[in-house]
């Protein structure tokens, strides 16, 4: 089986505030929304304040922290998405940014 067939790939994702990139694995069934939660969670771990830069980006606003593919242009991805629907198919150590957004919907 080829990576064409499923098999997992990593990707390669930058975190602003930690000022490094993580490589995670992925492959054709992983859900966007998944690795967005393994970014933060472990980013929290490390003791990256990701909940500071997130509020001082949109401000009092509710956060998204969503995830944008670099390549073939900058695209924010749907979080219930998984890997394996992305056009143009995912390539190995591909780039991809984690970035917030103000919740859409949320009224406090």
């Amino acid at each position: 089986m080829s990576n064409e067939e499923g098999f997992w790939r990593s990707i390669i994702v930058d975190v602003e505030p930690r000022q490094k990139e993580f490589r995670i694995g992925i492959d054709d069934e992983t859900r966007v929304e998944e690795v967005i939660r393994t970014l933060v969670t472990q980013a929290r771990d490390e003791g990256v304040s990701v909940d500071d830069w997130a509020k001082a980006k949109i401000g009092d606003q509710r956060p998204e922290f969503v995830l944008i593919r670099k390549a073939p242009e900058p695209t924010r991805l749907s979080p219930g998405a998984t890997f394996g629907e992305l056009e143009p198919k995912i390539t190995d150590d591909e780039f991809f940014l984690l970035d917030v957004v103000p919740e859409v919907g949320f009224s406090s």
